[in-house]
């Protein structure tokens, strides 16, 4: 079902059946993006932290969504139901996205057998983080990789700047028959062991990371770009949401007052960033709400 505002400016939103929001642009995102195929969506969670009431640790809202770094786009998101969590809503949110051809990830509260199944079902591939939770699997995973890991294709990338170094090497090998727990979960193809060393401040670093994925390629370097790229979610969207708009100072808690106004930064979000000018996202803000004109353009280019 798709609602239409009034106003010279008016754009589609389309919604579920119970009114969650999937598209709240005036966008073809078939045009915008040519082909969904191999295009990488982060899926994550985010906490409107300004509706934590008083003496409560979570927020009222929290919102799920679906982004193209590349883009600048959340093409997808589902205000998770209270009493409920990501694990219950990505699923959902899955069902509601043509993401056929796509590789979908997650951080590791998606690493449950349903959501794989789930993304299968939907004819996209996965890269989920694996933790400690999957029991057996995680046992069987990590010291297959850490015990084998000198004889793995690996792949190594080294990042300095800001008074800071890290240096992270990503190992894959496709030996999934070597796991018995890996029966159980849908087109497993590939595990993933990613080391990272950083040094900041003089003081180093270590940790150790595993991952799952139903991609057959076997070059660890295409992993290291996915899960080097998953972040894209918390440095595009995420962090501009809380430092460019300030989303957390916001104190609107009541009905789908949150939800909105989330969409809405979203969609300003979108028309900022494919404003060609060399400024920052803040001085745009700052440009439009002086400049009529400026203003009127942002809107044309929805």
């Amino acid at each position: 079902m798709a609602r239409q505002t009034a106003g010279p400016f008016a754009f589609s939103v389309c919604l579920t059946a119970d009114n969650q929001v999937l598209n709240p642009y005036m966008i073809d995102f078939a045009e915008v993006l040519e082909t969904i195929d191999h295009k990488h969506i982060r899926i994550d969670g985010k906490e409107l932290r300004g509706t934590i009431r008083q003496g409560k640790k979570h927020a009222d809202a929290q919102v799920l969504s679906a982004w193209l770094t590349e883009e600048s786009i959340s093409f997808g998101q589902l205000q998770i139901a209270r009493k409920s969590n990501e694990i219950t809503a990505i699923p959902e949110l899955l069902n509601a996205l043509d993401c056929q051809g796509s590789i979908i990830t997650i951080d590791a509260i998606g690493c449950q057998k349903a959501i794989v199944q789930k993304i299968i079902d939907q004819q996209a591939d996965y890269l989920i983080a694996l933790k400690r939770n999957q029991g057996a699997l995680y046992e069987q995973l990590s010291e297959y990789l850490l015990k084998n890991k000198a004889q793995l294709p690996r792949y190594e990338q080294l990042d300095k700047g800001h008074n800071r170094g890290e240096k992270r090497t990503v190992y894959v090998t496709p030996r999934v028959a070597c796991l018995e727990a890996a029966e159980e979960w849908t087109r497993l193809h590939t595990l993933i062991l990613v080391e990272s060393t950083r040094v900041v401040a003089g003081q180093q670093q270590t940790s150790t990371r595993f991952y799952i994925s139903s991609l057959i390629d076997t070059c660890p370097e295409v992993y290291a770009h996915l899960i080097r790229g998953h972040w894209g979610i918390e440095n595009g969207l995420h962090w501009h949401l809380d430092i460019t708009f300030r989303e957390d100072d916001c104190r609107v808690r009541k009905g789908n007052g949150p939800l909105n106004l989330n969409i809405f930064r979203k969609f300003s979000l979108f028309l900022l960033t494919h404003e060609p000018s060399k400024i920052s996202l803040k001085r745009k803000r700052k440009k439009a709400a002086r400049d009529d004109g400026f203003m009127l353009e942002l809107l044309k280019s929805a």
